[in-house]
């Protein structure tokens, strides 16, 4: 009698402790734990990285401890529109037009610390939605908690509910899309060979998806270049925006070529900057592209990395992140020169290929601007 009590409670037991779904939940709450670990470990790696960096921006250092927090990758070198002023579309700016490869990514992404990466801009000079593996490089962030951010012009295909579906479930961040006016005929004045209907169709779809998904990510956003031909047409894109359930930004930063700028800049072209006259103050924070030397690692579908967002030429590379690791190209003797060049103005220009030196956007030419600031506020 006691035996079979005995053998009936053992084997209730046994069947309590290791009932598979009991074994499931054990496992979930172990993963959960581990996850929670790394989460905290990983943060805590950012947060002293990104403390390190801040102080060596602030201090102008040319010799970096610090490891960069912000990545952009770019997907395609290869674009179905013609916009004028991207070399791109183009077609200027000796660089190979290519997408990036699984294989290329690889070692791209295994020359850094993809663990103190905190955003991730998978763009630049190319449509990255013309590339079939974008989902896959947006996942590989969004699972290691990076920001992703993806720029394009939308316009190529009419995208199904299935790619767009795929695009949700990557962890994408922010989605932005380039949307020049409101009508067809101002928008494809820049975005030439766009179709703004087929643009504006994808948005709609892909916010539908979201909705079905149940996903608050990825934040749509509708951004307009402000030029002269849509500068009538804000208020209208603006609208448009609203009707879609998307955000509106309203970029005033167009560039073009001096030669043209009559014809596109908008407002009076006419007008000098307002930056002229105004003295130099060694102690300003820097506050133009200059920053990206410090902040950001910029890679081409090559494995190219450039000292700002703004280059293209190979000539004009500092390194290759395919081939070497990142700190070593953080540091070599064109990345240390090149952050000498832009934070003093007395430093020659560098007898290596570069697009610095004439850089308009040059740091040492515009500090001027918190004194400029100053002066309107009094």
């Amino acid at each position: 009698m006691t035996a079979d009590l005995v053998r009936t409670n053992l084997g209730r037991a046994y069947r309590l402790v290791f009932h598979p779904q009991r074994l499931r939940r054990a496992r979930n709450y172990l993963a959960w734990q581990r996850q929670v670990r790394e989460d905290c470990r990983r943060d805590a790696l950012r947060r002293d990285n990104q403390s390190l960096l801040q102080r060596e921006l602030r201090e102008q250092r040319t010799v970096l401890a610090s490891h960069p927090t912000t990545l952009m990758l770019g997907p395609a070198s290869v674009c179905n529109l013609r916009c004028p002023f991207c070399p791109t579309g183009a077609g200027y700016g000796d660089f190979p037009r290519t997408v990036l490869s699984p294989e290329q990514f690889s070692r791209i992404v295994g020359n850094l610390r993809a663990d103190l990466i905190q955003r991730v801009e998978l763009y630049n000079w190319g449509e990255p939605l013309l590339n079939p593996h974008l989902a896959d490089f947006i996942r590989f962030f969004s699972e290691r908690k990076a920001e992703t951010e993806v720029s394009t012009n939308f316009s190529q295909r009419d995208y199904d509910e299935t790619y767009l579906a795929t695009l949700v479930a990557s962890g994408l961040s922010t989605l932005i899309v380039s949307i020049d006016g409101a009508t067809q005929e101002t928008y494809e004045r820049y975005r030439i060979r766009g179709n703004l209907e087929r643009v504006l169709g994808n948005m709609r779809r892909l916010v539908a998806v979201k909705r079905e998904m149940r996903s608050e990510t990825p934040a749509v956003v509708f951004k307009m270049l402000l030029n002269r031909h849509n500068q009538d047409e804000v208020e209208a894109a603006e609208r448009l925006a609203q009707e879609l359930g998307v955000a509106f930004l309203l970029n005033e930063k167009f560039w073009c070529p001096d030669k043209v700028r009559e014809e596109w800049a908008a407002g009076d072209a006419s007008v000098p900057s307002p930056l002229q006259g105004y003295t130099i103050e060694p102690e300003a924070v820097i506050s133009t592209y200059c920053r990206q030397l410090w902040e950001s690692v910029i890679v081409t579908a090559t494995g190219d990395v450039h000292p700002c967002c703004l280059t293209y030429e190979p000539e004009h590379a500092i390194g290759n992140l395919a081939d070497e690791d990142v700190m070593a190209i953080r540091n070599n003797e064109r990345a240390v020169y090149l952050r000498r060049l832009v934070t003093r103005a007395d430093v020659p220009a560098p007898e290596f290929e570069n697009s610095c030196e004439h850089c308009s956007s040059r740091w040492c030419k515009v500090r001027g601007r918190p004194a400029l600031e100053r002066t309107k506020r009094t």
